[in-house]
C-alpha cells in the first residue's frame, strides 16, 4: 500500500510548485509553498526508495520565479533542496544501523542482484531468469533462499551487479528501456486475476519482461480476463496519446506553461525511469499516474491560456497605475 501513500505526497508537493510558479513572483506565500512541496518530497523519499530522485526537483520553482532578490532565491534553493537530502541521508542512516544497508530500502541490494542484473545477464547469454539468477547467487558463495540472503553478502552482491552491467552495456541498455516501456504500458493481470477468480495467471515468480508469447497465452485462457486487460490497455494508450497531445498544443514560448507542461513530465519519467528494470510491474506505475493524467487531460480537454491570462493580469494593473502628463 506505500505506492498510494507515496503518490499522495509527490502529488501533493508538484501541485503546490505549480501553484508557486503560476503567480510567478517570489513572495512570503510562494516560498512557503515551495518549502512545504520540499517536506512532502521529504517524506515521500522516506516511503519509497524511488524517492531519491526527488531533491532534484525541490528547488524548481525558485529556479523559474522572477525576483528581485537573488541572494534570498539562491538561500530558498538551497534549503528546499536540503530538506530531502536530510530525509533521505538519515534513513539510509538507519538502514545501515539496523539492517547493514546503507541505503533508502534495505531489500535494494537484493532486488539490484537478483532481478536488474539477473535480468542483463539472462538477456546477454541467453539464458532462462531463474538460471541466470542462481548462477549469480552461486558466483558469490550463496546457495539457499534468495530472499534469505545474508547483509554480510551486500557488498559483494552490488559490486558483482555492477560488474554484470559493465561487461554487458548493450544488454543493460535494452533491458532497462524494455522495462521502462512495460512499466509504462503493461496492464495489472496477475492481481486482477486473483481478485476475479479466473484461470490466466501466471507464470508467477518471473519478472513481466520474459516469457511475454506464454502471459498473453495464459490471459486469453479466461475471456472476462482478456476483456478487463484489453480495457486498461485502451485506457492506458489513451492517456499517452493524450500526453503527447498536450505536449503537441504548448505554447513553448510561454515560460510558465511550459513549466507546467513540464515538470509533471519530468516527475512521471523519473518515477517510470527509477522503476524501468527486468523486475518492472504495473504497480510501479502509481506513482506517475496521477501526473500522466493532468496532462492527459490538459490534452484531450484542456484550453491553454495561462499566458494570455498573465498578460492581461499585466496590462490591467498597468492600467491601475496613476498617469503622470509630463509638459
Amino acid at each position: 500500500m506505500s505506492e498510494a501513500l507515496f503518490q499522495f505526497m509527490l502529488a501533493g508537493a508538484v501541485l503546490l510548485q505549480l501553484s508557486a510558479i503560476i503567480e510567478d513572483e517570489l513572495t512570503v506565500g510562494t516560498s512557503g509553498k515551495t518549502l512545504a512541496a520540499a517536506c512532502l518530497f521529504a517524506a515521500a523519499a522516506m516511503i519509497r526508495p524511488t524517492g531519491v530522485v526527488l531533491p532534484l526537483f525541490a528547488s524548481l520553482p525558485l529556479v523559474l520565479m522572477k525576483t528581485s532578490k537573488w541572494q534570498q532565491s539562491i538561500c530558498l534553493g538551497l534549503l528546499a533542496f536540503a530538506i530531502p537530502v536530510a530525509a533521505i541521508l538519515s534513513w539510509s542512516t538507519r538502514n545501515e544501523r539496523v539492517a547493514g544497508v546503507n541505503s533508502l530500502n534495505s531489500d535494494s541490494v537484493q532486488v539490484l542482484f537478483y532481478y536488474n542484473a539477473a535480468g542483463v545477464l539472462a538477456y546477454a547469454d541467453h539464458l532462462p531468469f531463474r538460471t541466470a539468477s542462481t548462477e549469480l547467487a552461486h558466483e558469490i558463495g550463496w546457495r539457499g533462499d534468495p530472499l534469505e540472503t545474508p547483509a554480510s553478502f551486500n557488498q559483494l552482491m552490488m559490486r558483482k551487479s555492477f560488474q554484470v552491467f559493465e561487461r554487458n552495456p548493450f544488454a543493460t541498455v535494452i533491458v532497462t528501456v524494455r522495462g521502462l516501456l512495460l512499466v509504462a504500458t503493461v496492464p495489472d493481470r496477475n492481481e486482477l486475476n486473483e481478485m476475479i477468480g479466473t484461470n490466466g495467471g501466471g507464470p508467477l515468480g518471473l519478472p513481466p519482461s520474459s516469457n511475454i508469447t506464454e502471459r498473453v497465452e495464459r490471459t486469453l485462457n479466461s475471456p472476462m480476463l482478456a476483456s478487463l486487460v484489453l480495457i486498461q490497455v485502451m485506457l492506458i494508450l489513451t492517456i499517452w496519446a493524450g500526453v503527447f497531445r498536450a505536449l503537441l498544443h504548448t505554447d513553448w514560448t510561454c515560460k510558465i506553461e511550459v513549466s507546467c507542461i513540464l515538470i509533471p513530465l519530468m516527475v512521471a519519467f523519473a518515477m517510470l525511469a527509477c522503476a524501468a528494470s527486468p523486475n518492472a510491474h504495473a504497480r510501479f506505475r502509481v506513482p506517475a499516474m496521477p501526473f500522466l493524467a493532468m496532462l492527459a487531460g490538459i490534452g484531450w480537454l484542456g484550453q491553454r491560456r495561462v499566458c494570455a491570462t498573465m498578460i492581461d493580469r499585466h496590462v490591467r494593473t498597468e492600467d491601475q497605475r496613476p498617469q503622470i502628463d509630463i509638459i
